[in-house]
């Protein structure tokens, strides 16, 4: 069955084994704890029988907000999955009064660039050989 939960601390193991299948620099379970205690944390998952398909985290301060990661393990991607978390974060940072939501992606990463313009974020800086390998960082945002 699949399901819709809040990340949790308790989740870390679990989305860091998942972070580690979808990206380069993956984060570590003692990463996700740190972050997940932080104020301003917060985040949802898509699980199916106990185990994340896909996660979303962001911090909010004051009026903004960062996209801090979002992955979908590659066994589910294409399915609305990453799509679903990131509406559903850009809904509930604009009933909380967000201006602004911001992120950082990986300038080769089509497929998540062209999910968030659909999302209507846009390009607004680079930061070059951002990556350990060298690559360049696009920085895109949202205004609500």
């Amino acid at each position: 069955m699949i399901a819709l939960l809040p990340v949790t601390p308790a989740d870390a193991e679990a989305l860091a084994a998942l972070h580690a299948e979808v990206l380069a620099e993956a984060w570590s379970r003692a990463s996700f704890e740190g972050l997940l205690q932080q104020p301003g944390v917060t985040g949802w998952q898509v699980q199916e029988d106990g185990k994340p398909l896909a996660f979303l985290l962001l911090r909010r301060a004051a009026e903004e907000a960062e996209i801090l990661t979002l992955g979908t393990a590659p066994a589910h991607r294409r399915q609305g999955y990453a799509r679903y978390l990131l509406d559903l974060a850009l809904q509930v940072l604009a009933e909380e009064g967000c201006a602004r939501v911001y992120l950082e992606l990986r300038a080769g990463n089509d497929a998540a660039r062209q999910l968030y313009a659909s999302c209507g974020f846009h390009l607004t800086g680079q930061r070059p050989r951002y990556y350990p390998d060298d690559e360049d960082a696009l920085v895109m945002r949202r205004v609500f």
